[in-house]
């Protein structure tokens, strides 16, 4: 085949597996994550969102940002082999690695390595570093080459203050004391609620439903007091703060937030409550 008709497959190749992974990741993935989310679909497909900490919305995020990587690895990926293969560059590779490979056998009395030979190892090298390159643009385990970040990640709102919500109970004595999801309100957890209380919070009838969500919260707290799963005492109430923090990178201001703006209150009331 010529560089000419070659260069006309892998354009048309190019394109149409682009658009093709379009129309899947845009048009038939976020259903299949949905299902998964509820555990109605294929078992492994389930497996992969079993028991995370995160909301549907969060997972489907995640995918358009994984999804926008593809197309751009597989530009990248014809782009290189494309030149690859382009004459030019194989002439000038083939004289240089030709005469590289000849004078380090030479110097060591060694025959010139096989033509074939060569070939396949450069085509290893090759795939090894195509294969990393995708795994670190993608975010994406391709066994076994890793992305892996050692826990590093980009924060959005690092340059001035964090905010963040936290649950606090009011004993009978009237003190706070917090409270955490994972501990006093499961099957909640921290990320997942939090991240549906900031939705409710943000409907035009916001107030109303955190009003119904936290007593629903509170009736949880009772239900797993009672259930044995935790031993802290009965709330009168709950309130939902947002704490804020000025951005410190070692965290030595944790416990002690600069802001804590009360964002919603009930009280219970046995005979209304």
């Amino acid at each position: 085949m010529s560089f000419y008709r070659f260069s006309i497959s892998l354009f048309v190749s190019t394109v149409v597996l682009i658009l093709a992974w379009i129309v899947f990741a845009s048009v038939f993935m976020p259903p299949i994550i949905e299902s998964a989310y509820r555990g109605e679909s294929l078992s492994f497909l389930n497996a992969l969102i079993d028991k995370r900490d995160h909301s549907l919305e969060r997972y489907l995020m995640k995918w358009q940002e994984i999804a926008w990587r593809i197309p751009l690895s597989m530009l990248g990926f014809s782009v290189l082999l494309w030149l690859l293969v382009h004459p030019k560059i194989q002439s000038l590779m083939e004289a240089r690695l030709q005469k590289s490979d000849t004078i380090a056998l030479a110097s060591q009395g060694l025959n010139t390595m096989g033509q074939q030979r060569l070939v396949t190892v450069r085509a290893l090298i090759i795939c090894i570093i195509c294969l990393s390159l995708l795994a670190i643009t993608t975010g994406i385990e391709i066994w076994p080459f890793s992305h892996y970040s050692m826990y590093s990640g980009k924060c959005q709102d690092c340059v001035g203050d964090i905010k963040r919500l936290r649950w606090f109970g009011l004993i009978p004595n009237g003190e706070e004391v917090p409270l955490s999801a994972r501990k006093h309100l499961r099957p909640f957890d921290e990320s997942r609620l939090n991240l549906s209380l900031l939705k409710l919070e943000r409907r035009p009838k916001g107030s109303q439903l955190l009003d119904k969500a936290l007593r629903n919260c509170l009736d949880v707290y009772e239900a797993n007091r009672l259930a044995g799963l935790h031993n802290d005492p009965q709330l009168q109430g709950l309130r939902l703060y947002r704490l804020v923090w000025a951005f410190d990178p070692w965290a030595r201001n944790v416990d002690r937030p600069k802001e804590k703006q009360l964002i919603y209150e009930i009280i219970r009331h046995e005979k209304n409550f």
